[in-house]
């Protein structure tokens, strides 16, 4: 026998949603917490920390101490090895160079002009 699905929702209808939340363990009030949170991680006019929900049970460790975190780092970065350069720098120039075209363009445009070479610099 088959029901009308306006029968089916009937039968939910009359259903008291505080006797079951009661009925439910924390852990599983709060996984319920978790799948009712509404968060849109594609939103990007929400800020990045409100774009998923907290997932960390851990407490926080303590005040931000921005200085010894920067001593630390700063004593990280000495102590890993430089990576060898995959392509040694030769420090050769190719080209003739922005300087060389600048200039040669500033003396053209300045002759046409007619201002003397020795008054341009």
């Amino acid at each position: 026998m088959t029901t009308s699905y306006r029968q089916e929702l009937e039968k939910y209808r009359d259903i008291d949603e505080d006797q079951l939340l009661k009925e439910l363990s924390p852990e599983e009030l709060d996984q319920l917490d978790l799948e009712l949170q509404e968060m849109d991680p594609e939103n990007m006019m929400l800020p990045a920390g409100l774009r998923q929900r907290d997932q960390t049970k851990k407490d926080p460790t303590g005040p931000l101490d921005r200085d010894a975190l920067m001593q630390h780092l700063e004593k990280q970065a000495l102590e890993v090895k430089e990576r060898e350069d995959l392509v040694p720098f030769t420090g050769e120039k190719k080209g003739k160079g922005r300087a060389a075209h600048l200039g040669s363009t500033v003396h053209a445009s300045k002759a046409l002009m007619g201002i003397p070479a020795m008054l341009m610099f």
